[in-house]
């Protein structure tokens, strides 16, 4: 399976969202699935294990 995560910021670790985003991830990497996240934030990471996309939001 696809899956895209949309969420404001990635890899925040002082942001609960982006905490969970991670999480889920991991899990869904692990099961095998096909993952990319869209952010318009990158936390100050740029060596992720999945490909992202940094959009700027208006």
């Amino acid at each position: 399976m696809k899956i895209l995560i949309v969420c404001g910021e990635y890899f925040n670790q002082s942001n609960g969202l982006s905490i969970s985003t991670q999480r889920f991830v991991k899990e869904f990497v692990r099961l095998g699935e096909e993952v990319r996240v869209l952010s318009s934030d990158h936390g100050g990471v740029s060596d992720y294990s999945v490909p992202v996309m940094h959009v700027l939001f208006k």
